[in-house]
């Protein structure tokens, strides 16, 4: 197979928006609030992420590598309706890459009559204007992207408004570390000319079948699902994503020898030699209880020593699996059909 032939059906070029990761990373630490962040007068209770889709990964990703270090809970809203106990004592962030995410415009809303201070993440939009308008903070994140291809420039704002906040804190070393790794492994799994380019040949191996993702719920429970949707949007193929220790009190029992046509499935385990001794054990025998099913297993190991550079790594191996898995499909990475179908429908509808 030439893959250089299937490069035809990247119409959009996200390959060169791959490309620059490293740099994406190394502009989106650099971010500065366009608009001052709302001054904390009174203590807060309650952080809250409020997005949809790629807008709400970054907060996905905060939570799963910061989660355990916060002196206060942190929610990831999906959802037109924030939580009830919103308050002046909860920080909101919204985050739409557009900034015309309904269901965020509609949260950041319910967020503003509760008097909850409110910072905004977006490239343009109504999301930009009416933090310009209300005159809350706002980060604007350079525009030109799919939403999932602005990881980096969402999840770096994110870090800095928490950072500001004094909510979390971050070593300059663990940036410097992730943005080095980046350099180095987009270069080597863009390198598709390469006979034994790793993300070339796991996005042969998924081709044709159902992607089955599990991960230990610690030090990032957004990794399967970043990997479940970035083959959803980018390959347009069916895969499903769900974290241990939870898979192993329900899902673990549809693996077994009575399975039917195991070939259809591939299990990707995200392994990772810093999850806890208990995790270690449980993922070792879900993965040998599963390829005793004659289920095809892929293990990924993320790269780097800090939580930020593993984490990133095995982002950025997503990013090229989903996309070379793209082309061996014949599809467009960038486009998504039904979404803007779905979009178009609502939009209809709410005229009649």
């Amino acid at each position: 197979m030439n893959l250089e032939e299937l490069f035809r059906f990247d119409e959009a070029n996200m390959f060169d928006i791959l490309l620059r990761t490293p740099q994406q990373l190394r502009e989106a630490v650099l971010l500065q609030p366009e608009l001052p962040l709302p001054d904390a007068s009174v203590p807060l209770h309650h952080l809250v992420i409020t997005g949809m889709g790629g807008s709400a990964v970054g907060g996905d990703l905060i939570a799963g590598l910061y989660g355990d270090l916060l002196d206060l809970p942190l929610i990831v809203n999906r959802d037109y309706r924030l939580p009830q106990f919103i308050s002046a004592h909860s920080l909101v962030i919204a985050c739409s890459y557009s900034g015309d995410t309904e269901e965020t415009l509609a949260a950041v809303q319910q967020a503003a009559d509760a008097g909850a201070p409110i910072v905004c993440i977006a490239s343009a939009g109504k999301l930009a204007k009416k933090a310009v308008k209300n005159e809350w903070g706002l980060v604007r994140v350079p525009e030109g992207l799919p939403p999932r291809c602005a990881l980096g420039y969402l999840f770096f704002a994110l870090m800095r408004i928490l950072q500001e906040y004094g909510i979390i804190s971050v070593a300059e070393e663990d940036v410097a570390e992730t943005i080095e790794m980046a350099e180095r492994l987009t270069a080597e799994l863009a390198d598709y000319k390469k006979a034994e380019n790793r993300a070339v040949k796991l996005a042969e191996a998924l081709k044709g079948r159902i992607a089955v993702i599990y991960a230990a719920d610690e030090p990032n429970s957004a990794l399967p699902l970043r990997w479940r949707n970035q083959l959803n949007e980018n390959a347009k193929a069916p895969a499903f994503s769900n974290l241990i220790p939870e898979m192993n009190h329900n899902e673990i029992c549809m693996w077994n020898e009575a399975i039917l046509n195991p070939e259809l499935y591939h299990v990707i385990f995200l392994m990772d030699d810093h999850n806890s001794p208990e995790l270690k054990e449980r993922l070792e025998i879900s993965r040998d209880l599963i390829a005793a099913c004659r289920v095809p297993v892929t293990e990924l190991e993320p790269e780097g020593e800090s939580r930020l550079c593993r984490t990133f790594s095995l982002v950025i191996w997503a990013d090229f699996v989903s996309y070379y898995l793209a082309l061996l499909n014949g599809v467009d990475p960038t486009l998504i059909k039904p979404i803007d179908h779905l979009k178009r429908e609502i939009a209809n509808r709410s005229k009649e």
